[in-house]
C-alpha cells in the first residue's frame, strides 16, 4: 500500500506544535538482553490498515510525532561518534523540538550553521514533510554550485526511501527521480539549483531554502526575489562575515 495525495497541508493553524507534542517517540523496536526482539511497532502496523490510517491522520496534524517516529537519517561521521552504524531516528531532544517549532511556527528563518545542530538536516525534513503530505507544491533548495544542491537533495532522498521501507503506506511514490528534482504522486515537487536570484524569479517555489548563502554572490538578489514570491524562506548559512553575517547575525553579537 502506498500513501495518496490527501492535500491536508500543515498548517499552523491546524496542527499540534512541536512544543505542545509529546517529546518521545511512540513506535518503537525493542530488545532483549540477547539481541531477541520482543517489539516491533513497524512490523505490527504492516497488516493493519486501521492503524496506518490513524498513524497517517496522526503525522498530517502533528509534524514533530511524524519527526521523531518516522525520519531516519545518515552520519557520515558515524565512526568517530562512536555510532554502532550510520542511520539512527530524529533525536528526541529538547533544543530539536525548539528548532522544530520554530522553524514550523516562523515563515522565515535564518539558522547559523554547525554539524552538531544538523540544521541543513532540520530544514530538508521538514519540507520533505510539507511535500508528502501538502502535495501540489514547489520546493527550492539553492546552493553555490549545483553539486552541493543535488548532495542536500540526494540527503533528503535518503530520508525518503528509509521513510518508504519503514512505512511504505505512509508516503506518496515518486514519479520522477532525478538527481536535480524530485516529484510525488501527489504533485509535489522538490529541485536542486545553484545560486543565481533567477531561479527563484522564474520558478517562485513555496518554499525557498538556501543553503551555505554566505558564500552564494547573488544571495542578496535573490532574497528580495523570494520575500515576495515564496511563503517560507529558510536562510543557512556558516557564521563568517559577509551577507549572511551583517543582515541577520552583526546584531546579535554585538548584544552579546
Amino acid at each position: 500500500m502506498t500513501q495518496t495525495a490527501t492535500h491536508t497541508p500543515w498548517r499552523v493553524e491546524d496542527c499540534v506544535l512541536p512544543m505542545n507534542a509529546a517529546l518521545e517517540p511512540s513506535m518503537m523496536v525493542e530488545m532483549d538482553e540477547n539481541g531477541e526482539e520482543t517489539r516491533n511497532d513497524f512490523a505490527a502496523i504492516a497488516g493493519d490498515t486501521a492503524w496506518q490510517q490513524a498513524e497517517i491522520a496522526r503525522c498530517q496534524a502533528n509534524p514533530w510525532y511524524w519527526r521523531i517516529n518516522y525520519v531516519v537519517t545518515m552520519n557520515e561521521h558515524w565512526v568517530e561518534d562512536g555510532w554502532r552504524g550510520p542511520y539512527r531516528r530524529w533525536p528526541a531532544t529538547e533544543h530539536g523540538r525548539s528548532y522544530a517549532h520554530v522553524l514550523f511556527t516562523e515563515m522565515h528563518t535564518a539558522w547559523p550553521k554547525s554539524r552538531q545542530q544538523m540544521v541543513t538536516w532540520l530544514v530538508g525534513t521538514q519540507m520533505l514533510g510539507d511535500a508528502l503530505f501538502t502535495g501540489g507544491r514547489l520546493y527550492m533548495i539553492q546552493s553555490k554550485r549545483e553539486k552541493d544542491a543535488k548532495k542536500v537533495l540526494g540527503r533528503v532522498r535518503g530520508v525518503y526511501d528509509r521513510m518508504r521501507t519503514l512505512a511504505p503506506w505512509l508516503v506518496p511514490a515518486l514519479v520522477r527521480d532525478e538527481a536535480s528534482e524530485l516529484k510525488w504522486a501527489n504533485e509535489s515537487t522538490m529541485m536542486a539549483v545553484p545560486e543565481g536570484a533567477t531561479y527563484v524569479q522564474s520558478h517562485t517555489p513555496a518554499w525557498w531554502f538556501a543553503d551555505e548563502l554566505q558564500l552564494q554572490a547573488e544571495a542578496e538578489v535573490a532574497l528580495q526575489a523570494a520575500l515576495p514570491a515564496c511563503q517560507r524562506i529558510s536562510l543557512v548559512g556558516t557564521a563568517e562575515y559577509g551577507y549572511f553575517y551583517q543582515q541577520f547575525l552583526s546584531e546579535k553579537e554585538a548584544a552579546r
